[in-house]
Formats: structure tokens, C-alpha cells, sequence
């Protein structure tokens, strides 16, 4: 998905939890934050589940605070995950494509990056052609023609590692 569409998906939920409210993205960072009226501390619960859900993201791993500058509202912070709806291609050939918005998001073309699911650590590298080749996470992890994966940085440009989980859209 591009970053725009991910972006409809945050700013749709906050819509769907808080009638007021911001979104605002920093894209060349690929950081979100959400900025809510601290009122409604209460709710905010509900609306991190239902995003977090829809992202395949670690609830755990996200931002929250307020500050003298915030006053009184309280902001959660992000980096976006990339979404990928899987082809038949990508399952038979068992690689991720990375679209030309995410092409920060991984390392260059040919230097190593570590891919953490479920506790396990696959190695691979985004190819010339702008595919992760996650041939042990296929076999592991048998996904389908229209699964989602969601590739998901928690600490940005650390150590090239990012955080995968899979969404079966099969019913």
C-alpha cells in the first residue's frame, strides 16, 4: 500500500474513536502522530486496539505522551507500517516487493537486514528488483494469494531489523 493509504487507515480510526482530532505525518520519516483531547484518556484504549489490529502493529511498541506543548491533549507516536496485500507471485516465489514509497524503509539494495516473527529472525536484502526473499518465513508461515503482511520498524534506521506479522484473509 502507499503511504497515503495507510495514512486514510489512521486517520478513518481516529474518525471512528474521537470526532475531534489531528493526524499528522512526517513522511520522509515515516512517523505518525495522533493528537487527542486529553479528555478523553479513557477511550484512547479502544481506538489503539482497533488501529493496532488493523496495522499489525505491536500495541506495545507505540508512543504516548503529552507535554507543556500539547497542553491538554495526549499524542501517540509511530513509525507506519508498510502493508502489502501478497500476489500469487510473491507467495509462489516467497519475497515481499517493497513499493517506491517504502524504498527508505529497508537498506539499500543488497546490504543486510534481519526481519523478526513470531520470536524468529530471518536474514535477506532487498534485491535489485525491490524484493525481500523470505524464503525460511514462507515456509513457516504458509500465507496465500491476498494476505496482508505488515513490515513494521520500531526503532528507525537502528540496525536494519524490522517486525513482521501476516493478516489471513481467508475466511
Amino acid at each position: 500500500m502507499k503511504i497515503s493509504e495507510i495514512l486514510n487507515i489512521i486517520k478513518e480510526k481516529r474518525r471512528k474513536h474521537f470526532e475531534y482530532g489531528k493526524v499528522q505525518s512526517y513522511e520522509h520519516d515515516y512517523w505518525v502522530d495522533i493528537i487527542i483531547d486529553g479528555g478523553f484518556f479513557g477511550k484512547i484504549n479502544s481506538l489503539l486496539d482497533d488501529l493496532t489490529g488493523e496495522l499489525s502493529i505491536d500495541k506495545n511498541e507505540l508512543m504516548i505522551w503529552t507535554s507543556e506543548e500539547l497542553k491538554e491533549s495526549i499524542g501517540i507516536g509511530f513509525f507506519l507500517p508498510y502493508l502489502r496485500r501478497l500476489c500469487e507471485d510473491e507467495v509462489r516465489a516467497k519475497y515481499v516487493y517493497v513499493e517506491s514509497d517504502f524504498k527508505e524503509y529497508v537498506p539499500p539494495i543488497r546490504e543486510n537486514l534481519y526481519i523478526i516473527s513470531e520470536g524468529k529472525r530471518y536474514d535477506t536484502y532487498l534485491d535489485e528488483n525491490s524484493r525481500l526473499f523470505l524464503t525460511r518465513w514462507f515456509n513457516d508461515n504458509p500465507a496465500k494469494p491476498g494476505d496482508i503482511v505488515s513490515l513494521w520498524c520500531i526503532e528507525w534506521m537502528g540496525k536494519y531489523r524490522l517486525y513482521l506479522k501476516r493478516q489471513s484473509t481467508q475466511g
